[in-house]
């Protein structure tokens, strides 16, 4: 029987191997009569035979029939879209041509939807010279290689590619190679050159065609991030902010989230924070209007919208927000934005007297760069340990950091500045103070001011400037840490930067009032954080047995702003049903019977700004 080589078939699959128009009702009468065959599902659309009746009827099948069917098989799943079976009969029927053909089609749409694994195991299934023969399935096994964060395998294989094209390469196949060849120049730090390869990416990709718009926006990503590293974040913003609308309008959620990820970080840096968690909110609810359930490719906005709770020290929320990201990019196998999410999550609970939680947490943010085995995931990281060790008082640990990374005063007064390695020399500072070594903290602080002032980081700015003032209270100079003070709470109280102050430590508590006229609302906030120690700083680990997850945190802040469930369903573009089995979940983990109570359990745990 024909239909033996399928794994499942359907009416018009069957018609299709046997060119005839009675598979319908044969399927039926066999069902009926359960003979030989399962239904698959309700509506008796798809079936299976047997296992061992199948294998039965497969062995009767002479070779050259089988290659025959497997190919008609393959052109009618490719017609109808199913390109995983499409690319399995192909391989299948033996035709390596029609194979190759099927798997360029089948790995753009795969890439464009995050199927990485899949697409890897389809170009893997090609012989190795016939995958050599095509650059463009060498440049998305490349892809999929650093979207899986095996970025030595890719490095690989883009070498191999530039040194030994040899197979036929067009304009639109340069470009997909270009594309990857500037986001690994990224990886290694080599701006200047990823820089020239996005460029010539982007002047090489058909920007008409829609299943390369992936590799358009990784272009741009590179192209930003460049720009970002060589001193330009005005450049980078705007090249993130025109990507983000045409990514979205061509379904490419992939491209979309990730330019969002890097947008919403120089917003960040730039003390845009409002700004950018705006841009997450609204992907959230983007894909809650077009009926989905949230895409694995969100956990980039809740890791985003918990660094911008962080900062704000809206530590439970910051919490709900950082576990979901973090459950949404495993199944995605994100790996530097899981990184991102478990460094934010150590942080959140050394806020919340979690030390020994904390350095664990730390600890397999550690494992995963070493895994990774990536200079910049390295270096992100070891940073991130070295604060958290001089938080705790760790002060030789951290010592050791600075020795080990060439961390030295006079180096990086000639060094070319980026958000990384500002970052490194801050956390160096605070190093420095623990050591009383003022003069060095001097010079690179003033250094450092110089550096944000030119950059616009407020962020980094508002950061910097309350280290002076720590330097200058150990120095004995009051008067001028007040004035840093006072600069500082100027910059941060319109950009709700928090975290910062508190994290200063106790020195700052009898300097506030005498500001009080700067910033009233920031400074009544800092000081009911710091003196009663509670503020926004619920317990991130006992109060909710499961979390929250970012919906349900919008409906709640619906709620508190006295919406009923049909303005809250209107506003989030669901059902009123939809609201009531948010709600119902809600009062569930909140422990409590009726949205009074929820909006004022969730107020005492912090979860609402």
């Amino acid at each position: 029987c024909p239909t033996a080589i399928l794994d499942r078939m359907c009416a018009a699959l069957c018609d299709a191997i046997l060119e005839g128009e009675i598979s319908q009702g044969v399927l039926l009468q066999l069902e009926h009569n359960n003979l030989f065959v399962v239904a698959l599902d309700s509506r008796s659309e798809w079936y299976r035979y047997h296992h061992l009746f199948r294998d039965f009827l497969r062995a009767q099948l002479l070779p050259n029939e089988q290659t025959s069917l497997h190919h008609k098989a393959s052109v009618w799943y490719e017609a109808h879209g199913l390109h995983h079976q499409a690319v399995e009969h192909a391989l299948a029927a033996g035709n390596l041509d029609e194979a190759v053909r099927v798997i360029r089609i089948a790995s753009r749409r795969a890439i464009m939807e995050g199927h990485l694994t899949t697409m890897l195991m389809w170009v893997d299934s090609l012989p190795e010279t016939r995958l050599h023969a095509c650059i463009e399935l060498v440049a998305y096994k490349g892809w999929g290689l650093v979207l899986m964060g095996k970025l030595e395998a890719a490095e690989t294989i883009a070498a191999w590619a530039m040194i030994d094209p040899t197979g036929d390469t067009n304009q639109v196949e340069s470009g997909v190679l270009l594309s990857l060849q500037a986001y690994l120049a990224v990886q290694r730090g080599d701006y200047a050159n990823a820089l020239y390869l996005a460029q010539k990416a982007l002047a090489a990709l058909d920007k008409t065609d829609p299943l390369f718009r992936t590799f358009q926006y990784a272009s741009l990503l590179s192209l930003g991030h460049a720009q970002r590293e060589l001193g330009n974040t005005q450049a980078a913003i705007e090249t993130f902010r025109q990507a983000i609308p045409q990514a979205h309008l061509y379904g490419d959620n992939l491209g979309t989230m990730g330019l969002l990820e890097e947008l919403c970080l120089l917003l960040h840096i730039h003390g845009r924070q409002e700004e950018a968690a705006t841009l997450c909110r609204q992907a959230i609810e983007r894909c809650a209007a077009e009926g989905h359930d949230p895409l694995p490719i969100l956990g980039i906005t809740y890791i985003i919208l918990a660094m911008m709770c962080y900062e704000s020290d809206e530590l439970s929320q910051a919490y709900n927000y950082v576990r979901q990201g973090l459950e949404l990019c495993r199944q995605l196998m994100m790996p530097m934005e899981t990184l991102r999410g478990q460094i934010l999550l150590a942080f959140l609970l050394q806020a919340a007297g979690k030390d020994q939680m904390a350095l664990a947490k730390m600890e397999e943010a550690s494992q995963i760069a070493v895994r990774l085995n990536v200079p910049r995931f390295s270096c992100l990281v070891k940073a991130a340990a070295a604060d958290l060790h001089l938080r705790q008082g760790r002060l030789d640990q951290a010592a050791n950091w600075a020795e080990n990374t060439h961390l030295l005063v006079k180096e990086f007064l000639t060094e070319i500045s980026s958000p990384e390695r500002d970052a490194e020399y801050r956390i160096f500072a605070r190093l420095l103070l623990k050591q009383k070594r003022f003069d060095e903290m001097q010079i690179l602080l003033s250094s450092l001011v110089r550096s944000a002032q030119e950059k616009e980081r407020f962020g980094d700015l508002i950061d910097t400037q309350i280290l002076q003032m720590l330097l200058f209270l150990e120095l004995g100079r009051r008067e001028a840490a007040l004035e840093e003070l006072d600069k500082a709470l100027r910059l941060a109280s319109p950009r709700r930067y928090y975290r910062a102050f508190i994290d200063a430590g106790s020195s700052i508590i009898d300097m506030l009032p005498s500001l009080r006229s700067v910033a009233p609302e920031m400074v009544d906030r800092l000081q009911n954080s710091m003196v009663t120690g509670t503020g926004h700083r619920a317990d991130l680990v006992s109060p909710l047995v499961e979390p929250l997850s970012g919906r349900e945190l919008e409906v709640l802040r619906l709620l508190a702003d006295g919406l009923s469930n049909r303005q809250a369903a209107q506003v989030l573009f669901v059902t009123e049903e939809t609201i009531k089995k948010h709600l119902s979940h809600i009062y569930g983990k909140l422990a409590v019977k009726s949205r009074t109570h929820a909006v004022a359990r969730a107020r005492e745990m912090g979860l609402l700004a």
